[in-house]
């Protein structure tokens, strides 16, 4: 994989307190503020960001969220703009430490 090549959808979960009785809703919803900050940060390429996008987002269902992201950066690179003519897709980089944490 050569820089460049991706969207990077960046999920962090490590400020999430795992023994919270909410943790099932804090993830749905640090997810669905890492779309916004996704869609806030390739603004540019997707035809808006998060203002726009926002109903693209579900924080009850986080994989119809998902979905509907890749879903928009397909149609978007669909359109054949050569400032995406590299760009094959959107890939996730997800911090492992919140993982980790539960297993210790």
């Amino acid at each position: 994989m050569k820089p460049g090549q991706y969207f990077i959808l960046c999920l962090d979960f490590s400020s999430i307190d795992h023994a919270s009785n909410t943790v099932d809703l804090k993830l749905k919803e640090n997810i669905a503020t890492s779309l916004e900050d996704f869609y806030d940060t390739y603004a540019m390429y997707l035809d808006g960001g998060a203002s726009v996008h926002s109903g693209k987002i579900n924080v009850g269902n986080p994989a119809t969220s998902l979905s509907n992201c890749v879903k928009l950066v397909r149609q978007a690179l669909a359109k054949g703009n050569k400032r995406l003519a590299d760009i094959k897709g959107v890939r996730m980089d997800c911090s492992l430490a919140y993982f980790a944490s539960l297993i210790n």
